[in-house]
């Protein structure tokens, strides 16, 4: 259930009941106010169910299931010199 619906397509923001009547500046001021609000809300719920499904960003207690080794063996490094794995 989202308490802030989302605004939908610019196209059709203007037609909506409680948009009529408000000039250009005021009606594009509402709809991204209210996109922001709702992708806030979206991305809320989605870290919300991922530390619910038990996804979450690992912390440092985390230990990588797998190490990425190329052919003879060794581990590959990125840039910065961190092991690639893959959980």
């Amino acid at each position: 259930m989202y308490i802030v619906n989302d605004p939908g397509p610019w196209q059709f923001y203007h037609h909506r009941q409680d948009n009529i009547g408000l000039n250009i500046n005021q009606l594009q001021q509402k709809f991204l106010t209210e996109q922001l609000s709702f992708e806030q809300q979206q991305f809320e719920n989605y870290m919300s169910w991922l530390q619910v499904q038990g996804k979450g960003i690992g912390g440092p207690e985390s230990t990588p299931e797998v190490e990425i080794l190329t052919e003879n063996g060794e581990a590959l490094l990125t840039q910065d010199g961190k092991y690639i794995v893959l959980t």
